[in-house]
């Protein structure tokens, strides 16, 4: 509601966030989590539980064409 009546001041006054993220790359894959929070009261933020993420990249299964 801020942003309809004084835009201006919504963009030049962002709110700090607090976030957390890591990442650990390996040769054929890659471990992520993202973890936000509020350190302090002076700022409303929604919280969120830490999220992690595993991806691979795609292998060829053998000598087939298909990959996984």
């Amino acid at each position: 509601m801020v942003d309809d009546f004084f835009g201006q001041e919504f963009r030049a006054e962002r709110e700090p966030q607090t976030v957390l993220d890591l990442t650990r790359r390996g040769p054929n894959h890659a471990v992520s989590v993202l973890a936000r929070g509020q350190l302090n009261d002076f700022y409303a933020e929604s919280q969120r539980l830490p999220e992690a993420t595993w991806a691979i990249n795609r292998m060829r299964l053998g000598r087939t064409p298909l990959f996984y």
